[in-house]
């Protein structure tokens, strides 16, 4: 089942809880994370760690053989660079002449085995020797930079489409999932898959490859040793096995501990001000406090497991290398004396390598369920396509910006009640409304719903006559803008704020800074951190830049004079007036004044329409909702909103007889667009 969606079918809850995964880690989780490598990449990668430690056990075989060579010819250097016999070890015995010929070796005893001499030059091992030591390490140098490149590709792949998938996310998945749980995927999961899980694989491997290499060669040197390497794997493997179970368990859980913290932390650097302000700091820190003392419970005992997992190996490679050197103490006649060395050398570093194997290997399983995290969002429920085949250019739509609701109703998600319902209302191209009702009347759902933010549950809507629904939502928003309460600033210029993918001369930006009654010098002006080195009015002001540039046929505004003084307020609906005549104009407001000399005012309450009609219209209706809210305003505000609204009713109607003509072929050819619905004005 898909991430965030099955858990909130039919659930009315804020939040879900977050899951935790049980069991052994699925097959997936190694797939996704080799293929994110890519497995012909993977497939070089053991070739080349296979060559690097074929390497290494030449060496160690080749030194042997120097050994057999330099025992059977013990000769020495002349001081006139002639090769000489050794002098005899006996004080009684007499030393040999050069021309004598070397001691032959003793005669080898029954049952014993002889390593082959090759009779090379004496130059040629150490070269020989030389050259694989070499070649050993520009292997090792080779295979550890390419693990290092598929690696970052694996980490970067595995990123970008974690971050996709979130990116694209509807927006009830965000309501039903706190911040920290999305934190927590791409802080400490993705750090332990980029830094710890894949050193862990390539050291996993490696050790793996040399541990097998050298039993072997000890079983090949002392057949009877091989039956005591797989009783030892045996229960190293039990061992691993039993400690991976519980490891794996207790880490899925400190995982989920993580997420509390990073919620706790965005909300108290979010909510700062209000935390001071009610002193609620003591509250927040007991929180974080128990938040972070189950984290340390949970990791402290993924600590000790892993512990009690090494110890145990450790004592089972301790039994391992103490049977593998009486064996061979004990055959030391029958099996040539160098390679029994060396065999007896790797009995005692095999249990080494595979105690650490044993270690690598929990810690990479841990890895793996980080991963497992993650993965688990790449399977959230997206939202529509982005882009359809169908949708029109955007220099052909929308062209005149005329708006149709049609029986529309919206929940947030299912299980929830309506948020919206049976809306119906027309918007005549460049008309400007005004959408006003108290908290919670459904205003900001029905700008949720014109960008199919949240898809509507019924009815349609549309712009132009082309139904929204239909269209692929890059093409929907972008025929749209919206100025939000709280502006949108980055870090950077005034000129990367307006246009930060240069698509414009800095002239054609100066002269929009104008438009919007700002001074062209703060053009190259270094705006903080969400713009708090500018006033309101001036953060505000950009938005309205923005809507300039933009030239979209439909601007909408979200409570976005709220935060500023009446003055401020009234600045910027000048500017409206002014610079956006050719632009449909939709206003959520709380403050009446705001929108009181607007063509059409829609009044809503419980998620529907109450009334629409002119501001005049309404104010002067017997027992309307908009007069009874002018009349909570006192008879002052209540007179001054009759005479705005009939200052701008005599206005739009002088305008009309100006000239007739234009204004009803615009009705006319906007409800001809509209599908045959009639406008109401």
């Amino acid at each position: 089942s898909e991430v965030g969606v099955s858990s909130l079918e039919g659930s009315s809850k804020l939040t879900t809880k977050e899951m935790s995964a049980t069991g052994s880690l699925k097959g997936a989780i190694y797939h996704a994370f080799f293929q994110a490598m890519g497995y012909p990449q993977v497939a070089l990668w053991v070739l080349l760690v296979l060559l690097t430690y074929a390497a290494y056990l030449f060496c160690d075989l080749w030194l042997t053989q120097w050994l057999v060579e330099t025992a059977a010819t013990p000769l020495i250097l002349a001081s006139n660079g002639e090769l000489l016999p050794p002098p005899a070890t006996s004080l009684l015995s007499p030393p040999l002449p050069p021309s004598s010929p070397p001691p032959s070796p003793p005669p080898p005893s029954p049952g014993s085995q002889r390593q082959q001499r090759l009779n090379l030059p004496s130059y040629a091992y150490p070269l020989i020797y030389a050259a694989g030591g070499l070649s050993h390490t520009m292997l090792i140098i080779v295979a550890g930079l390419y693990f290092v490149i598929i690696s970052v590709k694996a980490s970067k792949t595995l990123h970008l489409d974690t971050i996709t998938r979130v990116v694209y996310a509807p927006l009830h998945w965000y309501d039903a999932t706190p911040s920290g749980r999305i934190i927590s995927r791409f802080t400490s999961d993705m750090q332990a898959i980029d830094q710890r899980l894949t050193q862990d694989v390539d050291n996993m491997l490696q050790m793996l490859v040399v541990a097998v290499l050298q039993i072997f060669f000890v079983g090949a040197i002392a057949p009877p040793l091989l039956g005591v390497a797989c009783i030892a794997i045996f229960f190293f493997g039990y061992v691993t096995y039993v400690g991976d179970n519980s490891i794996r368990e207790v880490r899925r859980l400190t995982n989920n501990a993580v997420s509390p913290i990073m919620t706790t932390l965005s909300e108290v650097k979010n909510g700062a001000a209000i935390i001071r302000a009610m002193d609620l700091g003591s509250f927040f820190a007991a929180r974080q406090s128990a938040n972070v003392q189950q984290w340390i419970r949970l990791a402290y005992c993924t600590r000790a497991l892993q512990s009690w997992t090494a110890h145990g190996c450790s004592f089972l490679a301790f039994i391992f290398g103490t049977a593998t050197s009486f064996v061979l103490l004990g055959v030391r006649g029958v099996y040539p004396e160098q390679q029994a060395a060396l065999a007896l050398t790797y009995s005692l570093v095999v249990p080494y390598f595979i105690v650490v194997i044993s270690e690598l290997f929990v810690t990479m399983r841990t890895g793996f369920a980080s991963l497992e995290r993650l993965l688990e969002y790449t399977t959230i429920v997206q939202e529509a396509p982005h882009v359809l085949p169908a949708d029109p250019p955007p220099t052909s739509w929308p062209v005149r910006g005329a708006i149709t609701f049609e029986h529309v109703s919206l929940r947030y998600r299912p299980g929830l009640p309506l948020a919206l319902i049976d809306f119906s209302a027309e918007i005549a191209a460049h008309e400007k409304v005004g959408i006003v009702g108290r908290t919670g009347a459904g205003k900001s759902t029905l700008i949720l719903a014109l960008f199919r933010l949240v898809e509507v549950a019924g009815g349609t809507i549309t712009i132009d006559g082309q139904q929204l629904g239909l269209l692929g939502l890059k093409t929907l928003r972008r025929a749209m803008t919206i100025i939000p309460q709280d502006p949108v600033l980055h870090e950077g210029t005034v000129s990367h704020n307006l246009d930060p993918f240069e698509t414009v001369s800095a002239q054609t930006l100066r002269d929009v800074l104008r438009r919007a009654r700002l001074p062209e010098a703060m053009l190259d002006l270094e705006v903080s951190k969400g713009g708090t080195n500018l006033s309101s009015g001036e953060r505000q002001l950009l938005c309205f830049a923005r809507a300039l540039l933009e030239r979209s046929q439909i601007l909408i505004l979200d409570e976005a004079t709220s935060n500023l003084d009446g003055a401020s307020d009234e600045a910027i609906q000048m500017l409206l007036r002014q610079e956006f005549v050719d632009f449909t104009v939709m206003t959520i407001a709380h403050r009446l004044h705001t929108v009181i000399d607007y063509d059409k005012l829609l009044v809503m309450g419980g998620g529907k329409l109450l009334e629409h009609g002119t501001p005049y219209g309404l104010l002067t209706a017997t027992d309307g909702v908009l007069a009874a809210m002018a009349k909570a305003l006192g008879e002052s505000g209540e007179m001054d909103l009759l005479k705005r609204s009939s200052a701008s009713a005599t206005e739009r109607t002088a305008t009309m007889e100006h000239s007739p003509l234009d204004y009803v072929s615009a009705v006319d050819s906007t409800t001809q667009c509209a599908d045959g619905y009639e406008l109401h004005t």
